[in-house]
């Protein structure tokens, strides 16, 4: 087996571990927020003003329906629109030194690792769903509802730097020279 043929395999491979890790964190998200929905008051503390004070309500199935809906679209969307649409479309990918990686040597590699890469910004997306349902389910465990302000900093504080660590690698995996 030739080199080449050894490469391509090799990134393929890592790019459906990426989504089976990424389907996987999903399905465990959307078991917790099924499982933990059940603790939830049926009136629902959603949204909380400057001075932490509850002043948006829903009832806890439009709450689970809505956080189950975006927990799985948002991820999704994310993925398929880097990882298929690049695929199928592979001149509107924006890139530093666009021609250089998007040559017929490294087209391929180049699509597996944005493949990849938007599998990891798909479950940093599940991470931060999660973690803000977790932050509401604990802030309605109390009477007025209010919200951990150490929780919530910390998951957000979190996914900023994440974020800022997934734009990182982008940009050192495809640097301009």
């Amino acid at each position: 087996m030739s080199n080449a043929s050894t490469q391509v395999r090799v990134h393929s491979n890592a790019r459906a571990r990426s989504l089976a890790t990424l389907i996987c964190l999903m399905v465990f998200s959307v078991t917790f927020v099924i499982y933990t929905s059940y603790y939830l008051p049926s009136k629902v503390a959603t949204h909380f003003n400057v001075k932490n004070e509850a002043d948006g309500w829903m009832t806890r199935h439009v709450y689970v329906l809505l956080i189950l809906t975006l927990l799985i679209s948002i991820p999704s969307v994310i993925t398929v629109g880097i990882s298929m649409l690049s695929r199928k479309f592979p001149h509107l990918i924006n890139l530093p030194n666009r021609d250089h990686w998007l040559a017929a040597p490294r087209l391929s590699e180049s699509l597996d690792f944005l493949a990849a890469h938007s599998h990891r910004l798909g479950r940093l997306v599940i991470v931060l769903m999660t973690g803000l349902h977790y932050v509401v389910l604990v802030a309605n465990r109390v009477e007025p509802p209010a919200l951990p302000q150490s929780w919530l900093m910390a998951i957000l504080l979190g996914f900023i730097f994440a974020l800022a660590m997934w734009v990182l690698a982008l940009y050192r995996r495809f640097p301009k020279s």
